[in-house]
């Protein structure tokens, strides 16, 4: 992601990898309990739950990245 995506990051190395780590993990969490509170408690159908699960996971995880893993040094102002 740092050399493809965002390449233009100001942060060091190291903390992009800790904060791309902190938000790749808490990708997992919200995935399995959306997936949970959308297949057992509101009873929607795997594959749809799954398809709206990940389309979530992957814009939650664009937007973190951007804004929090990899900024660059004109997001802070």
């Amino acid at each position: 992601m740092k050399f493809v995506v965002f390449h233009d990051s100001t942060i060091k190395g190291r903390i992009q990898l800790f904060r791309y780590f902190v938000i790749f993990v808490s990708s997992l969490f919200i995935n399995y309990w959306l997936l949970k509170l959308l297949v057992e408690v509101l009873h929607v159908y795997a594959v749809v739950a799954q398809v709206i699960t990940t389309t979530i996971i992957v814009l939650f995880s664009y937007i973190m990245q951007r804004h929090y893993s990899f900024r660059k040094r004109s997001d802070l102002l």
